[in-house]
């Protein structure tokens, strides 16, 4: 079939890769794309002009600007004209326009978390070299307001603009602010966030489709409502009869190091990682201490087995009907004894879904897990949400979108991304066609947007920007990580669903010795769970 003839060039490429120098320096940097060559771009203002320059008339997104100053260059980036204002009514923002080495692109970055401040650091942290080079304006946005949960109880507008207006707003006035500075509009636009970011490039994708030609999209949180319930039930589900918590980090640690037994050849190789979650079928059972007490390093106790087996299997009411795209990876049980997340799961709820029609001081506990409540958030939460699978217009318009995410991530799991990608191929009308604008790359052993058991980086930006503006669709790209032991391992990470299979020979670490291997079949990703018909 014609996915299996597109293989070809991706198995050719994994066999003439050279073998890399290791390196012990960390942090370490994956290899770098070169951007496509572009004439450069000199200023035709100012900085300091730009003050005196009407931005209230654009359209959409009557702005002002607050201050403009020119900041020097350092570590090697290039001095900017660092911008700051907002767009009506109060959507904050920062924008970087190069002095030298301006391209015609533009680059926006998303926020993470409930957002309400200006990030323009982009994830993967490897990118941020080339985003700030000088080759891109950026521009970055606190979507509206300050502050994690409260500034949204009973505010439909400020909701309207951390949802989706927010991000919107700022890729028209910047660009009327790039064209101010620069005699032009950009001749190519992206976007780049994680977690919140990733959802915001998905809304971007779905809802504002001329806004950007190439999106990264990585961990999206894009079933955020559903997902914050699935925290509430973890939260109650690890919580013992005296309110501590059930499942410890030397439970996490035990549990981990039996998955990693159990799981890690089931790619064909003992490698410190494991590269297919959703193969793994271990069941915690197999750890119970006889004596129902923990022993660290050696056994769980029935409680903390019982916890494991509902986090891997994800919530479900009493008919057995899944309430969330699933339950957490294997591979990610060192992050399960992390706290602080229940006043952010309270908050959410408090004001960002229930507001006024709950009371104030609402708490975990009053929240209950059915297929009714599952209904409910996703209604008062659609706005959130970026379920919607058809990408019909972004397609149109030539736009591309790259997805990636951490198979050890405990903010989604394995499935969600999967079940998403799944409604967008059977909308473009299958996996050929819709390689053709959207791919996704699952990076093992990587949590939520950084770090990991294997914390492995890639160059998604130079991917996007040489998949629009010279057609390069990325079949493959390379990811490194510092490994446990201090060394440095180079890995191909292939577009789904293509996999990465040992030769037999080589370095463990190297790239040469991986080849791309693709199903037999296309799997079907779709996740039966009640959200399902929701939409």
């Amino acid at each position: 079939m014609r996915f299996a003839v597109a293989l070809a060039s991706i198995l050719v490429a994994a066999a003439t890769w050279p073998a890399g120098s290791r390196q012990s320096a960390a942090p370490v940097r994956p290899p770098m794309l070169s951007l496509p060559q572009r004439a450069t771009i000199a200023p035709v203002a100012d900085c300091n002009t730009l003050l005196r320059r009407d931005f209230t008339q654009v359209t959409d997104a009557p702005a002002e600007l607050l201050t403009a100053e020119v900041v020097p260059g350092e570590g090697g980036r290039p001095a900017v004209c660092r911008v700051t204002g907002y767009v009506v009514p109060h959507v904050q923002f920062e924008l970087r326009l190069p002095m030298q080495g301006y391209t015609g692109r533009y680059l926006q970055i998303g926020c993470g978390g409930n957002c309400g401040y200006v990030r323009t650091t982009a994830t993967p942290a490897c990118d941020n070299d080339m985003a700030h080079s000088g080759a891109f304006a950026v521009a970055a946005t606190d979507t509206g307001h300050v502050g994690n949960a409260l500034w949204a109880r009973d505010n439909p507008a400020l909701q309207r603009d951390f949802a989706e207006r927010g991000v919107h707003v700022v890729a028209l006035a910047s660009k009327a602010i790039i064209a101010a500075f620069y005699g032009g509009t950009p001749a190519r636009s992206y976007f780049q966030g994680c977690s919140n970011g990733g959802r915001e490039a998905m809304v971007e994708a779905q809802r504002h489709p001329d806004d950007f030609d190439g999106l990264v999209a990585g961990a999206p949180a894009n079933y955020i409502t559903s997902g914050f319930l699935r925290f509430a039930w973890q939260d109650v589900k690890n919580r013992a009869a005296d309110g501590s918590a059930i499942f410890t980090a030397t439970a996490g640690q035990t549990l981990h190091a039996a998955v990693m037994r159990s799981c890690d050849a089931l790619d064909g190789v003992n490698d410190g990682q494991i590269d297919e979650p959703r193969a793994c079928t271990f069941d915690p059972a197999r750890l119970t201490c006889p004596n129902d007490k923990e022993r660290p390093g050696v056994c769980l106790s029935p409680a903390q087995v019982a916890t494991a087996r509902a986090f891997y299997a994800g919530p479900t009411d009493d008919a057995g009907r899944h309430l969330s795209v699933g339950g957490l990876a294997y591979g990610s049980e060192l992050t399960w004894a992390s706290s602080g997340r229940r006043a952010i799961v309270e908050g959410y709820f408090r004001h960002l879904i229930y507001g006024s029609r709950r009371p104030a001081d609402l708490s975990i506990d009053d929240l209950t897990f059915t297929a009714a409540s599952v209904r409910e958030v996703m209604a008062l939460g659609a706005h959130y949400d970026a379920a919607d699978t058809d990408l019909t217009r972004f397609r149109d318009r030539g736009g591309k979108m790259i997805v990636w995410e951490g198979e050890a991530d405990p903010s989604a799991g394995p499935n969600a991304t999967l079940n998403y990608y799944q409604g967008v191929r059977d909308r473009l009308g299958g996996l050929e066609r819709t390689r053709q604008t959207m791919r996704v790359f699952r990076l093992p052993g990587v949590y939520h947007c950084r770090g990991g058991t294997m914390p492995y980086e890639a160059n998604f930006l130079g991917a996007i920007v040489n998949w629009v503006e010279r057609g390069d669709a990325p079949d493959v790209v390379l990811a490194t990580a510092s490994k446990p032991d201090g060394g440095v391992r180079t890995r191909p990470i292939f577009a789904y669903p293509v996999a990465s299979r040992y030769r037999g020979r080589g370095s463990l670490d190297e790239p040469a010795s991986f080849t791309g291997v693709a199903p037999r079949r296309v799997p079907d990703d779709r996740y039966d769970w009640v959200g399902a018909s929701i939409g």
